[in-house]
């Protein structure tokens, strides 16, 4: 009997890995769970927003764009009546400096750019991002393509798909919150209060990043060299939050900010304590987010007629 052969099986094993990577890459790009490549024709399923917003501002390039955190992702943009069809690039989540990224990935030839700012994105207790979003390289692009989780990411989005299941993200950037609706807009005041002290307590500790208070002079350099018309706006907060964060002994901080705001946009829109601030406006068991119909109506009625007509 002959001995085994150790090139026989290093010949088999190389030939079943490159077999699973080459059929990683094809799913990958194909399929493309994240929009990175704008190859995804079924939606995106998962958690990638970052990917697939850029790849969104690149094949919308006409189209007036929103920028902002959670809040603003949340607005529904079709019900939007701005100067040309609205694109949703806001993020979950989002940081000063993502805001200012987003800005600069805008095509020229947008006809308006909105921003919603959010007092809490200002915060130091996140890691500043010098490089928010890295130029893309063929070293990125071979880490999705050979991606194996993302192969997994690739059956969740078929399955989705193929089950009628609303994509996470809507073709015009839009979140779709039907299932955060239904978890979230039910009556349940216990929870609701627990939430409330939870928020408090964060707001005792809450503190601003004087880096990133500073960096809105640079989103609004950023903004005024990208030549694209834009109006800036400081989100509503619920009139309970509000009142928690006077307790929590804030709101002097808070003021100091909306006031660095409307200094380096004199034009912006503060509807921080507004009417827009009543709680029926929010959803019931998340204080954060106002309903996506409130969100277009706010920027229907109270900021698009502030907006820069385009030239």
């Amino acid at each position: 009997m002959s001995p085994p052969n150790p090139r026989r099986y290093l010949v088999t094993f190389g030939f079943l890995a490159g077999g699973l990577l080459a059929l990683a890459a094809a799913v990958n790009y194909f399929i493309d769970p994240f929009d990175y490549f704008g190859r995804n024709t079924l939606g995106v399923y998962i958690s990638a927003e970052r990917e697939a917003k850029l790849t969104g501002l690149r094949q919308h390039p006409r189209d007036a764009v929103l920028i902002g955190t959670s809040k603003a992702a949340m607005i529904d943009v079709s019900q939007v009546s701005g100067p040309a069809p609205f694109y949703n690039a806001s993020l979950g989540g989002a940081t000063p400096e993502e805001v200012i990224g987003l800005v600069q990935h805008v095509a020229p030839t947008a006809p308006l750019i909105v921003v919603a700012l959010d007092f809490f994105q200002y915060t130091d207790r996140t890691p500043l991002q010098p490089n928010p979003f890295p130029r893309e390289t063929w070293q990125r692009d071979f880490g999705y393509l050979f991606n194996l989780q993302g192969l997994g990411y690739a059956f969740t989005t078929v399955s989705g798909a193929l089950r009628g299941k609303p994509p996470t993200l809507r073709a015009d950037g839009s979140f779709d919150s039907t299932a955060w609706r239904a978890h979230n807009d039910r009556a349940d005041p216990a929870a609701l209060a627990r939430i409330f002290d939870d928020r408090e307590a964060q707001w005792r500790d809450f503190t601003f990043s004087p880096s990133r208070v500073n960096d809105l002079e640079l989103l609004r350099a950023t903004l005024d060299h990208h030549g694209v018309p834009y109006v800036v706006f400081i989100n509503p907060l619920n009139a309970e939050d509000l009142r928690r964060i006077r307790r929590a002994g804030l709101m002097p901080a808070l003021d100091q900010w909306r006031a660095r705001v409307l200094r380096d946009f004199p034009n912006a829109l503060d509807l921080a304590d507004s009417a827009y601030s009543d709680p029926a406006n929010f959803f019931r068991l998340d204080p954060v987010h106002f309903y996506p119909e409130v969100g277009a109506d706010l920027l229907n009625r109270a900021v698009l007629p502030h907006a820069p007509k385009p030239s």
